[in-house]
């Protein structure tokens, strides 16, 4: 009797088997998650006697929403602004929070530049502007 049941599994699990070959592999794709910020962070870049400073000024809906200075990187005359953003995952009361943040990039040399505000890896805004 025993016999008789394995005869009848084992060309269910070949077909098993030979059918999983037909299907279409495809690798693991993971979605980029695109930022949609719902606020318009603004760029002013400012002269000091001390030297160059870029001011970033966002006005957020709500306190719970994260907008935090990453980093700057500088690469030949354009510099790189990095910021983290996300979104509250719990209801937040709706109270507009003000973000200001200064940035020194220091003395200049004369020329063409450009601040790139970066969040999460994507480019937001550019600014561009002259040291003669």
């Amino acid at each position: 009797m025993i016999s008789g049941k394995i005869k009848w599994i084992l060309p269910f699990l070949l077909m098993i088997i030979v059918l999983s070959g037909c299907v279409e592999k495809k690798e693991l794709e993971v979605p980029k998650k695109e930022v949609n910020l719902s606020f318009k962070p603004s760029i002013l870049v400012l002269e000091t006697d001390s030297g160059w400073k870029v001011n970033i000024l966002a006005t957020l809906p709500t306190p719970c929403h994260k907008f935090e200075y990453v980093g700057k990187q500088l690469r030949g005359s354009e510099y790189y602004l990095d910021f983290s953003y996300e979104e509250p995952r719990k209801p937040c009361a709706q109270v507009i929070t003000n973000y200001n943040r200064t940035i020194d990039l220091g003395k200049l040399e004369k020329g063409d530049y450009t601040v790139i505000l970066r969040v999460n890896g994507e480019i937001v805004k550019k600014a561009n502007f002259k040291v003669s």
